[in-house]
């Protein structure tokens, strides 16, 4: 009888972290990869939690949870977005 070594999936925040985003401009999601470990791509199993309000300026925390459907296990990130105002005009 063999036993497999079982990792937990490989779940990678593409994009900055932490994000600065520009108050009342649209809030974009850079996106996200999930692997499992055989390498196989496991992205749709990605779920986000929370929002970015860009009308309001602060700190936003995105949380990411892939769990592999092969094995159960999970991974966790958390994206940090900060909504700020913009910087004042420089004079020319």
């Amino acid at each position: 009888m063999t036993v497999n070594d079982v990792e937990t999936p490989v779940l990678e925040l593409l994009g900055d972290n932490p994000m600065e985003v520009q108050l009342d401009t649209p809030w974009s999601e850079p996106g996200y990869a999930a692997l499992d470990q055989n390498d196989k791509d496991i992205s749709a199993y990605v779920s986000v939690a929370g929002t970015v309000n860009t009308a309001s300026a602060g700190t936003y925390a995105l949380e990411y949870k892939v769990t592999s459907p092969d094995t159960g296990l999970s991974a966790t990130a958390t994206r940090t977005v900060q909504v700020v105002t913009a910087p004042a005009s420089q004079p020319a």
